[in-house]
């Protein structure tokens, strides 16, 4: 109910393993810890493995 509330800001985390939505919520406009940020590549990489869809590139 709070990430309605809330505009999205605080959406519930998401455990891909399993498929489970936790109770927790982020705020998705909190700073980040330098070693949990990575290039916007690994995070394009990790959406296609996500959906078991294939990276074709970046098309125009």
């Amino acid at each position: 109910m709070q990430a309605q509330m809330e505009g999205g800001r605080f959406p519930y985390t998401f455990d891909a393993a399993s498929g489970r939505v936790n109770k927790e919520v982020v705020d998705i406009f909190a700073p980040a810890k330098l070693e949990e940020v990575v290039t916007t590549a690994v995070q394009r990489a990790a959406i296609f493995d996500f959906y078991g869809i294939e990276d074709r590139g970046e098309e125009a």
